[in-house]
Formats: structure tokens, C-alpha cells, sequence
């Protein structure tokens, strides 16, 4: 059987630990693990509770860093993996009973290195007590990968299993944008076929104070993942269609949050991106154009470099 690294990234994420960890130390069909949790700058008591819960797991490692956000967590914790697949899992999120061994199934069935399924909500008051597994859901190669990744909000790291080395040899996460598991898709994309499990996986809270992955932190980092996608080459429609979904979002962004109207620079980049001729050579600079849509919100993060690493000796649990 497969070695399986389960890595966690974690930021004040106390309250829903034990869930998490309860959830992770259940999957069913793993022989062999290794656990990897990565605590970025956490201001309560979320290494303590790791520390607690996994006391008796093996091949268990905590490091803990200053706040640098979720890109670089992960890349972090990937570069001490040594699976032969990396289960992500975000700090407040629930694995079904059987979600790994179901996409560990998926990757053995069609050859891909990377397997997805989908996640379901649950009130954060009440997370649930008893988990049903996946029951034996379809399984299948997603065709015009880049395509679909541009078409649809992107599935999340929870959702994921994905070939370590692969992961490794493309460099993991994007640390020039905050939050991590889109750009990293678009590599992975050029490199290997996804395939889709057709069910849900994971269970994510409805309402967690301070998640990144919502709101106008998650709208600019998919249209900065977006222009890299672009700069790293994809083909003249969907350069195209990049800058549409780009656009798009950021005129809707600015209507709802900044009730721009028709003379906001982000209405004539939407009618722009819709041109029947490619006017727009510089596809990446557009869509960088629409990136200022989101920055009036107080809490958007930008990327910083990396800070230098914990010393070895306090990384271990």
C-alpha cells in the first residue's frame, strides 16, 4: 500500500481541531502515514490542541512558523513529506471515513496524479457526530482541464490527493499569492490528467471567522492565479476567456461591495474581454488591471517573502 502524508496548515483554528484530527486519524484504507502539521503564527491555542490530540500518533511532525499564510505553510510541510501521495487538509475541515482511500482508488483506476472530489457545508455550531463513507461513487478523467479550472470555482485543498513528487517537482504552492490551492492547479494541469470523483469528500464549516478562502481575499488571488496561468502560456481562447472570468468578477466585485457604474474601469474591462478581435496583446497586464478591484477591503493579504525557518530542533512533536 501507499504511503500517505496527511498535511495540515493551521491558523487559529483551536475550535475545530479536534474535529479535523478526529477525521483524519479515521480514514479507513491507509497502511502507512505520516502527519505533517504545519501552525502559521497561530494567536490561540492551536499547536497545544495538535500536540494533545496526536501525542500517540507516529511519524508525526509540528513545525510552526510566523504568519506568512497558507502558501507558504504548505510549502513548507511539503518540502518534509515523504509519501508517495500528499492529503491535504485545511485546518477546520472534515474528511469522510473512506475520502482518501476513495481517491487513492481514483488515481490507481485512470493513471492521473491528482484525484478531486467535492465538499459539503455543516452549521459550525454543530459539526457532525457521525460520518457516513462515500458510497462507491462514479469515477472519471475530466477532459479540457485548463478549461474547466477556468469555468468553475476551483475544489479545495481538502478535496484533493495528489502525487508528492509531482507536487514537489512543480513546485508546490504559488508564494507570490496568499492563498494556495488554484494557482498549483493550473500546473499540475499541464503535467498530469485529473480524476474526478464524483461525490462528496469533505465537510467544510459554514461560517468561519477570518477564513481567507472567501470573499475578496479568494476573487483577487483566483484573478492572480489567473494572470500567471496566463503568463506561464495557455492558447489564444482561453488567454481570452481567462481575462472574461477575470473581468467578470471584478466588475461584479466592484457593483456589489463599491457601486461602481458604467464609467468604472472594471465595466470597460469586462466590454473589453468580449471584443470579437484580440485588441489586448498583453492578456496578463489586463487582467492585472482588474487585481485593484479588491484591495479597498482592510483585509486583503499580499505575498511577502518567505521568513527564515524554525530551527530543526523545535519542528519535531
Amino acid at each position: 500500500m501507499p504511503r500517505i502524508t496527511f498535511l495540515t496548515t493551521i491558523y487559529n483554528k483551536e475550535r475545530h481541531l479536534p474535529a479535523t484530527l478526529r477525521s483524519i486519524a479515521a480514514q479507513t484504507g491507509v497502511a502507512e502515514a505520516e502527519y505533517i502539521f504545519v501552525d502559521d503564527g497561530s494567536k490561540d491555542r492551536s499547536r497545544e490542541v495538535v500536540e494533545t490530540i496526536t501525542a500517540s500518533w507516529p511519524n508525526t511532525t509540528i513545525i510552526s512558523q510566523k504568519n506568512q499564510g497558507p502558501s507558504v505553510a504548505t510549502n513548507v510541510g511539503l518540502e518534509r513529506a515523504t509519501g508517495d501521495y500528499v492529503k491535504l487538509v485545511d485546518g477546520d475541515d472534515i474528511l469522510l471515513p473512506n475520502a482518501t482511500d476513495v481517491l487513492l482508488e481514483a488515481l490507481t483506476k485512470t493513471g492521473a496524479k491528482l484525484a478531486f472530489g467535492y465538499n459539503a457545508e455543516f452549521p459550525a455550531e454543530h459539526p457532525p457526530e457521525h460520518l457516513s463513507p462515500v458510497d462507491a461513487p462514479a469515477i472519471r478523467l475530466r477532459p479540457n482541464l485548463l478549461r474547466f479550472l477556468l469555468q468553475r470555482q476551483h475544489f479545495g485543498p481538502s478535496h484533493m490527493l495528489i502525487d508528492r513528487r509531482l507536487f514537489q517537482e512543480v513546485g508546490g504552492c504559488d508564494e507570490a499569492i496568499f492563498t494556495q490551492d488554484y494557482a498549483m492547479l493550473f500546473r499540475l494541469a499541464r503535467k498530469t490528467d485529473f480524476a474526478e470523483v464524483d461525490a462528496v469528500v469533505a465537510l467544510s464549516p459554514d461560517v468561519v471567522p477570518g477564513r481567507v478562502q472567501t470573499g475578496a481575499q479568494l476573487y483577487h488571488d483566483m484573478n492572480l492565479a489567473l494572470q500567471t496561468a496566463v503568463r506561464d502560456g495557455l492558447s489564444r481562447s482561453l488567454n481570452r476567456y481567462a481575462f472574461q472570468r477575470a473581468a467578470g468578477r471584478a466588475w461584479k466585485w466592484a457593483t456589489r461591495h463599491g457601486g461602481a457604474g458604467l464609467t468604472s474601469p472594471y465595466f470597460w474591462l469586462y466590454a473589453m474581454s468580449y471584443l470579437p478581435v484580440p485588441l489586448w496583446p498583453d492578456v496578463p497586464h489586463l487582467i492585472g488591471a482588474t487585481l485593484p478591484a479588491y484591495h479597498s477591503d482592510p483585509n486583503i493579504r499580499r505575498s511577502f517573502p518567505r521568513l527564515a525557518p524554525p530551527p530543526l530542533a523545535d519542528q519535531p512533536a
